[in-house]
């Protein structure tokens, strides 16, 4: 402390800070702590590049800072009374880093069918340099020559139901990890219906063995004649997968 003035009660400098390694999007509260009841305050940091923030400056008693570019920070305080003034200061006090990135994703399709592509795009602040997505559960294939460690995977789920979807991102200043749970429902493919019949051309006493073609695994079958003069055979029905079938009148017939 350099004291000036001569006799009485000058007021000797102090402060404190509440962090001492903020990022540079951090606010920084500087507590006066000077003794003798001081009127007046002068703060300098070295280097300049900081911000005074909430309406705080240069000469408030006790600023909020923001430290706008990374480093080592010097910071001093002159406070003055009637009796004189002192002068703290600290060296290297402050030491700005860049902030941590903050992870964030987004996916274009959040219910997708098993077949179909979702894009995930990384909307991650801060400048992360690595990515790292975990699926959960893990039935999921990378599209397009996308990996894990890619920023905007495409990823296809390969089995229906819910899917976490995490992503954790790093920078030199450190990770985040962004989980969200059950982010993506991923649907099984409807039925595409199809048949084909041993017989186009029967005669009314013959029996016609139809035989369902569709794909993407139906569980569940109805099958409809115009007109509906038909008799299904050999204990098969309207519900059968395959059902076997008398036209009991001579004609055309529909089949659904």
């Amino acid at each position: 402390n350099n004291n000036i003035g001569l006799y009485g009660n000058y007021t000797v400098a102090d402060f404190t800070a509440d962090n001492l390694a903020p990022s540079i999007v951090e606010t920084v509260n500087f507590t006066d702590l000077s003794t003798n009841t001081p009127t007046s305050w002068l703060w300098t940091f070295a280097p300049s590049t900081i911000t005074y923030m909430n309406g705080a400056a240069a000469d408030s008693q006790h600023p909020e800072i923001r430290f706008d570019n990374p480093g080592l920070y010097t910071v001093e305080l002159t406070v003055t009374n009637a009796d004189g003034s002192d002068a703290e200061t600290k060296a290297d006090y402050i030491n700005a880093t860049n902030p941590p990135p903050v992870a964030d994703f987004i996916a274009d399709n959040l219910t997708p069918s098993i077949v179909e592509t979702v894009n995930f795009t990384d909307l991650s602040t801060n400048t992360p340099t690595s990515w790292l997505w975990t699926f959960t559960p893990g039935t999921i294939t990378y599209m397009n020559g996308t990996t894990a460690d890619s920023q905007h995977p495409e990823v296809r789920f390969d089995n229906p139901g819910l899917y976490t979807v995490e992503l954790t991102v790093t920078n030199a200043d450190g990770s985040d990890t962004e989980t969200k749970a059950d982010y993506i429902n991923a649907i099984g493919l409807p039925p595409v219906a199809d048949f084909i019949a041993d017989n186009l051309t029967p005669s009314i006493v013959e029996t016609v063995n139809f035989t369902d073609l569709s794909t993407n695994t139906p569980t569940s079958w109805l099958w409809t004649f115009t007109p509906s003069t038909i008799t299904y055979m050999n204990g098969t029905a309207a519900n059968s997968q395959h059902p076997e079938v008398r036209f009991d009148n001579p004609g055309l017939y529909t089949v659904e």
